[in-house]
């Protein structure tokens, strides 16, 4: 996957554009795309060129696309939970099986079972189910403020970078 079509990948599915605001001092660039600009973003660390010192992408998963995706993933997973919890059930991107306090097992595992579909375009085995399960119901288990949203975030942003979704 290259880097812009990553960016279009993550924004239809969770509504999030990695940007940021480019102010060289004298002069403004403005809005950089990070996923699609070479000089500001991480275009070429993602894989992609720059035309000019590189002209081939990587097809290879390497460190810094692991870094770069990393990063784009986590931010992605924490902008559509915090946006999908802010609208009701019908009107939200990937999490529309729980609310943001559901600890119901069997509900639990249908949204698992939904985000795989969703991000992976697979239906996850009973070992990935089980896998996950794990990841959300220990983050959930901490009890604190928050936890709840945490673990989805951490189950989207894995994800997010899993290579059949990098790499597809």
């Amino acid at each position: 996957v290259r880097p812009e079509q990553g960016a279009r990948m993550v924004e239809a599915l969770t509504g999030f554009r990695w940007q940021t605001l480019r102010d060289e001092g004298r002069r403004a660039y403005g809005l950089v795309d990070l996923m699609g600009d070479a000089r500001y973003g991480y275009r070429v660390l993602a894989g992609g060129i720059d035309g000019e010192t590189v002209v081939n992408p990587s097809h290879t998963y390497n460190g810094p696309m692991a870094a770069v995706w990393n990063a784009y993933a986590t931010a992605a997973a924490d902008h559509v939970v915090r946006s999908d919890f802010e609208v009701e059930a019908g009107e939200r991107r990937l999490l529309g099986e729980v609310e943001e306090d559901t600890a119901a097992s069997d509900e639990l595992r249908a949204q698992v079972r939904s985000l795989y579909w969703k991000i992976l375009a697979e239906r996850a085995s009973e070992e990935e189910v089980e896998a996950a399960m794990s990841l959300v119901e220990a983050v959930m288990d901490g009890g604190g403020p928050g936890d709840n949203q945490r673990a989805w975030k951490l189950l989207l942003g894995a994800l997010l970078q899993d290579a059949r979704f990098t790499h597809y």
